[in-house]
């Protein structure tokens, strides 16, 4: 981990951030189900993607033990209703770190209309614009 400000660090090589007073990992932007909305446009990506996601959630979430999981924004990638794709890849994701007792929240992203049906299934607090704790702020 390389300390970017007191108590805040990259978890280098993943995109994500520890802050260590709250003990959260904080990762923006995963765009779950992007896939399947380009396979809709004609563009087809390796099926792999979202895995490879998940995995460096639990690389960087295993590096730096944190007890909770801020998601920041644009958690799946279509604007509109979910597509099956992003419905079963924020699904599988979610339940599966609440599995590992990780503590989830997600602050509202542009793309994260719709979200809202499958955080209250799986109790996962939502944020509307920013979350403000102690002395940081996320939005």
């Amino acid at each position: 981990m390389l300390e970017i400000t007191p108590n805040v660090y990259i978890l280098d090589p993943w995109p994500a951030v520890y802050v260590e007073p709250l003990d959260m990992a904080v990762i923006a932007d995963l765009h779950l189900g992007v896939e399947g909305a380009l396979e809709k446009e004609g563009v087809f990506l390796p099926l792999n993607i979202s895995t490879t996601v998940s995995k460096y959630v639990d690389e960087a979430l295993e590096e730096c033990g944190a007890s909770r999981l801020l998601l920041l924004g644009d958690v799946k990638h279509e604007f509109g209703f979910p597509n099956p794709s992003e419905w079963i890849e924020v699904k599988q994701l979610l339940s599966r770190l609440l599995e590992r007792r990780v503590r989830i929240e997600v602050v509202r992203g542009n793309h994260d209309n719709y979200l809202i049906a499958i955080l209250r299934r799986l109790n996962v607090l939502l944020h509307q614009s920013h979350l403000t704790e102690q002395d940081y702020s996320f939005t």
